[in-house]
């Protein structure tokens, strides 16, 4: 049986997602503006991606699924950052931090030692 850790990782970043879904629609005229076709659907299979690294750890107990997930948080701090530093404190920059916070709980969660237990055990 997972542990609610498990549940609460997948839940914090599927919520972490719907963030990111709302933020691409309250900027989607200046996204579209300024990106290209092949841009929104590099990001659109990226999303994918991830979706399925989520399920991955929280289903598949796939550890080199957390560490990827973790990379991937890892490597979108500094665009956090430089969101911050371009639009200052806008809608679209708290909806960022408030993603990238809820995403550093759900990776928080990955560390628990139930989590580390059950991804550390043998799939039935």
């Amino acid at each position: 049986m997972r542990p609610e850790s498990i549940a609460a990782f997948e839940a914090t970043f599927f919520g972490s997602l719907a963030l990111g879904v709302l933020q691409s629609a309250l900027q989607w005229q200046h996204l579209a503006a300024v990106a290209s076709m092949q841009f929104v659907v590099a990001i659109q299979c990226t999303v994918f991606a991830v979706l399925i690294f989520i399920l991955g750890v929280s289903r598949g107990r796939s550890t080199w699924a957390k560490r990827f997930l973790m990379l991937s948080f890892a490597l979108g701090i500094p665009a956090t950052y430089h969101l911050l530093m371009q639009n200052g404190i806008a809608i679209p920059t708290i909806l960022a931090l408030m993603q990238t916070s809820i995403q550093a709980i759900g990776l928080g969660m990955l560390f628990t030692p139930s989590t580390t237990a059950w991804l550390g055990g043998s799939r039935r």
